[in-house]
């Protein structure tokens, strides 16, 4: 439901019957190929002819919600470890937690007390080390639905579990994402996150996670605040609400959809997938003409802040040539453009780098 607004325990929607579909269809060459074996060799070549078909189908886009749930099916079999970001689709694979430096974020951003912020879902981990700095309210977007999911699983094993079953659920090998943790909470969870975790048991596995969970296991070393310590924990549920805001739409829809004005917005790396021009300068500015101006009157004041592109592993010398475009080629722009270094979330003798303007005060 694209640019609806919604709470994050609502009810959305049921159990994904096309995966089902798809999963029996899926098994259908199967139990053929068997039967002709056994009882009439002669017809194999009829089993060749269905897949063949099968491939024709997915190239032609015949029924492509059927191959869609069969693909989906058949990717429950692939144990291997996923490497690629599919999560810029509704319902894709999900970020258990972020690969970004969220501490040293949170931290570059200043004084969050009071403050009313937009962000993107993604894991919620920023949203939750938002709140644990003490900002006043925090709502969310995303193209991909489950996200929401993920951030209110977390919100509610962090309001009514203990910290070492958090730890147990997401970070032990014996007990990763066994549900029967959830047991004692699970009766409040939205149909959302129902299909979330219904999706995980009985279609996705592990292909429902990017990097198949892999990156929970180091995520307490990335660095979100609320993970380090029992006590950071604890303080957080005590600030945390009871729902978030929830924007069911693309970044590029994001301005026709929100309808108050924040204090702060951060949109992670989200440039990386929106931009496509490859050049220094001309990428950025036709980011910032496209979103970023269109974005900028839903700013409080002029003390508010956009935090528009996370970057990875830079190097001093890119921080310069950063700096010199904001400071040279942008200084006429009526907004003022800032870098903030921050360690890296991997490579530790590297720079993270996030981008920032707000408007000027004259």
């Amino acid at each position: 439901m694209s640019g609806a607004i919604r709470p994050i325990i609502a009810n959305v929607i049921g159990i994904p019957q096309q995966k089902i579909c798809g999963a029996i269809v899926a098994m259908i060459p199967i139990f053929t190929a068997l039967f002709f074996m056994f009882f009439y060799p002669v017809c194999f070549m009829c089993c060749a002819f269905y897949i063949l078909f099968i491939v024709l189908s997915i190239t032609k886009k015949i029924d492509i919600k059927i191959i869609c749930g069969m693909y989906s099916y058949m990717n429950t079999k692939n144990t291997n470890l996923s490497t690629v970001d599919n999560s810029h689709w509704d319902k894709g694979p999900v970020y258990l937690f972020s690969n970004e430096n969220t501490a040293g974020t949170v931290k570059a951003m200043g004084d969050l007390s009071g403050r009313k912020i937009l962000s993107v879902c993604a894991s919620g981990d920023f949203v939750l080390d938002g709140y644990l700095a003490g900002a006043k309210q925090i709502d969310v977007f995303d193209i991909n639905s489950y996200q929401c999911a993920v951030l209110e699983l977390k919100m509610h094993m962090i309001k009514n579990l203990p910290y070492n079953t958090f730890q147990d659920f997401f970070f032990s090998q014996g007990r990763f994402f066994d549900v029967c943790l959830l047991d004692s909470i699970k009766s409040d969870f939205s149909d959302l996150l129902n299909e979330f975790i219904w999706d995980y048991r009985y279609v996705s596995g592990l292909s429902l996670f990017v990097y198949g969970g892999a990156l929970s296991s180091m995520s307490r070393g990335v660095g979100a605040t609320y993970l380090n310590s029992a006590d950071n924990y604890y303080a957080l549920r005590e600030r945390l609400p009871s729902t978030v805001k929830f924007y069911d739409c693309l970044f590029q829809d994001l301005s026709s959809v929100i309808t108050e004005k924040y204090d702060d917005m951060y949109f992670s790396n989200i440039y990386d997938y929106v931009e496509k021009k490859d050049l220094l300068l001309p990428g950025l500015m036709d980011f910032y003409n496209r979103y970023l101006c269109v974005l900028s009157k839903f700013m409080s004041d002029k003390n508010a802040r956009m935090f528009f592109r996370y970057m990875w592993g830079v190097t001093p010398e890119q921080v310069i040539a950063w700096r010199n475009v904001f400071e040279c080629q942008l200084k006429d722009l009526p907004h003022i453009f800032r870098v903030n270094c921050i360690d890296g979330a991997f490579v530790m003798d590297k720079y993270d780098m996030i981008m920032s303007m707000r408007q000027k005060n004259r």
